[in-house]
Formats: C-alpha cells, sequence, structure tokens
C-alpha cells in the first residue's frame, strides 16, 4: 500500500499518503473497501493475536488486495 501512496504521491503532490485507500476506493471497484478492512485487520492482529479461525481468510484477503495495488502502480 506504502508504493501505491508513493506513487499516488508523484502524481498529485497536493493528496497525502493516507489518501491511497480513498482513491482507490474511487476506481470503481466495489470489493476495495473490504479487502482494505481485512488487510486493517490482519495488521492489527499481527500485535494483538485476536485471529485464530479467520486468519487465513483475511491472509488471502491482503494477498488479493496487494495484487490489485499493483494494477495501480
Amino acid at each position: 500500500m506504502s508504493a501505491v501512496a508513493e506513487k499516488l504521491a508523484a502524481t498529485q503532490p497536493q493528496r497525502p499518503r493516507r489518501d491511497c485507500r480513498a482513491t482507490t476506493r474511487g476506481g470503481g471497484d466495489a470489493e476495495l473497501p473490504r479487502l482494505f478492512a481485512s488487510a486493517e485487520r490482519l495488521h492489527s492482529n499481527f500485535y494483538h493475536g485476536f485471529l485464530k479461525s479467520s486468519f487465513e481468510i483475511h491472509r488471502r484477503d491482503a494477498l488479493k488486495l496487494v495484487e490489485k495495488l499493483k494494477l495501480h502502480l
């Protein structure tokens, strides 16, 4: 996600890096918000370890999000 945000910052310097999510949201892919939420939950799990049975689902969603974000590079 950082790579996409960096590219967006280079092409749209008026937008802060945190706008990566908002920018990709406008791309017409209705699945992106769910994939972002899943990746954020997985990131939180890294620190707190609360995902047990659903870890693999969130991992697959995060990998799918990465593939979709590569299209924005």
